[in-house]
């Protein structure tokens, strides 16, 4: 049962990085209950073997924080985007924001 856990980790292991690097983000978090189910035949597991399992976690950890970064970088965009489409805004004498056009409304005006 150990090896078939253990084989069952790697390919896992394997899927999420399929998932990662096609962007199925969604599909991630069923991935995590199946893995501490099997979590506890890493115990017998000898080192060679561990070592290709731990290869592929932290291969898949680069991958994790590298889709981290590609979210936020998104969301940051989408915020500029919106702020844009609200409109121009400066700061007045007293240091407070202070709105300054319409903004897709006034591109409907130029147009």
């Amino acid at each position: 049962m150990t090896a078939d856990a253990l084989d069952d980790i790697e390919a896992l292991l394997d899927r999420i990085r399929d998932l990662l690097r096609s962007g199925q983000l969604a599909l991630l978090s069923d991935m995590e209950t199946r893995l501490i189910q099997l979590e506890p035949a890493l115990e017998t597991a000898d080192a060679p073997r561990l070592a290709v399992i731990l290869a592929k976690a932290e291969r898949n950890q680069r991958l994790l924080r590298a889709a981290g970064r590609g979210v936020r970088s998104a969301q940051r965009r989408l915020t500029e985007i919106a702020r844009a489409l609200e409109g121009l805004s400066t700061y007045d004498h007293k240091g407070q924001l202070q709105p300054r056009g319409l903004g897709a409304a006034l591109l409907t005006k130029r147009f």
